[in-house]
């Protein structure tokens, strides 16, 4: 699988990343049907601004198809499970 992040700053990169590594084994175990080069996921963190959520996006490109989730939360990692709760 392909994994690209994008608008993540520094000081919660660690803390999505290492996050993620736990979901993005579960997705492996569930596309291993796939071909891990034509499989591509892209994440983004978003801070909302006068609120105090911030929002993930995740799509997953599939070649059957793509799917998109996105997940609210009190901190970047809320939002991450959030949102792979939704894609899996």
């Amino acid at each position: 699988m392909k994994i690209s992040y994008s608008q993540i700053e520094a000081g919660s990169r660690e803390a999505v990343e290492k996050e993620c590594e736990h979901h993005i084994e579960k997705l492996n175990r569930l596309l291993k049907r796939y071909d891990p080069e034509v499989v591509q996921l892209h994440c983004s963190l978003e801070k909302t601004p006068r609120r105090t959520e911030d929002g993930f996006s995740l799509s997953l490109t599939l070649p059957t198809g793509s799917l998109h989730a996105r997940g609210l939360g009190v901190d970047a990692r809320t939002g991450v499970k959030v949102a792979f709760a939704e894609i899996e």
